[in-house]
C-alpha cells in the first residue's frame, strides 16, 4: 500500500479509505482533472 500511495501521489492523487463494521471497505482513488482533457466515462 505504501508503494501504490507513492505512484499515487507523484500524479497529485490520493487514497481515501472507508469501512464500516458488517458492511465492507470502500477504496477511492481521486486524481485531479487534466486541463483540456475530454471526460469519459
Amino acid at each position: 500500500m505504501a508503494a501504490v500511495l507513492g505512484i499515487v501521489r507523484s500524479h497529485r492523487g490520493g487514497i481515501r479509505v472507508e469501512t464500516q463494521p458488517g458492511r465492507g471497505t470502500a477504496v477511492t482513488v481521486p486524481f485531479p482533472p487534466i486541463r483540456g482533457a475530454a471526460a469519459t466515462l
